[in-house]
């Protein structure tokens, strides 16, 4: 078979005759584009990620402190980030390119307290990472604040990230009444 496409599948042309063995190449060559596309395909469709929440009191936390959220459920676990029974806190994460997000509900303690402002950090190796800070004002009676804070970047190996949060307001403590912390690793960093 003379003719061939920009992908280099060969054809037959008009009037040439075609045999068993021109169809096997036809074949062969349509089969090593689908492998050649399965494997692009698969690592950008199954990509590690992780999700865990905690949902409840967990510790009341006076106005202006900060507190580093903990973790009750792991509700789903692709790249082994997540280690509850151990470290509580925290996601440990490989390196790579990364998208994460922390979601927190503040909730009062009692009816005096009032919630004015709550902020939000993502925390990696100890360190607050760049423009990961959120803060909201409260618009509905100081009731409750909930904030999230998402940002991208990139860890190195055993990178420990952890959601930290603090609130603002006067007549008694917070506490978190629920809380998610997710990562999503966008990419490897060795693809090209």
């Amino acid at each position: 078979m003379p003719g061939a496409t920009s992908l280099g599948i060969p054809y037959p042309l008009q009037g040439e005759t075609v045999t068993a063995q021109s169809w096997q190449d036809m074949a062969t060559s349509v089969d090593g584009l689908f492998t050649t596309l399965n494997n692009l395909t698969t690592p950008a469709t199954h990509r590690a990620t992780a999700s865990v929440s905690s949902v409840g009191a967990v510790t009341a936390i006076a106005s202006g402190s900060t507190l580093v959220q903990s973790f009750a459920t792991e509700d789903w676990d692709t790249g082994g980030y997540a280690n509850l029974g151990v470290n509580a806190d925290r996601l440990t994460l490989d390196t790579g390119i990364f998208y994460a997000r922390f979601n927190v509900l503040v909730t009062p303690t009692n009816s005096a307290t009032n919630i004015t402002l709550v902020r939000t950090y993502l925390v990696l190796d100890g360190f607050t990472v760049g423009a990961a800070e959120t803060d909201q004002a409260e618009t509905d009676n100081g009731s409750a604040g909930q904030v999230a804070t998402s940002m991208m970047f990139i860890p190195n190996n055993g990178a420990v990230l952890q959601g930290v949060y603090t609130f603002f307001g006067a007549g008694g403590t917070a506490f978190s009444g629920s809380a998610t912390m997710q990562v999503y690793k966008i990419r490897e960093l060795t693809n090209q």
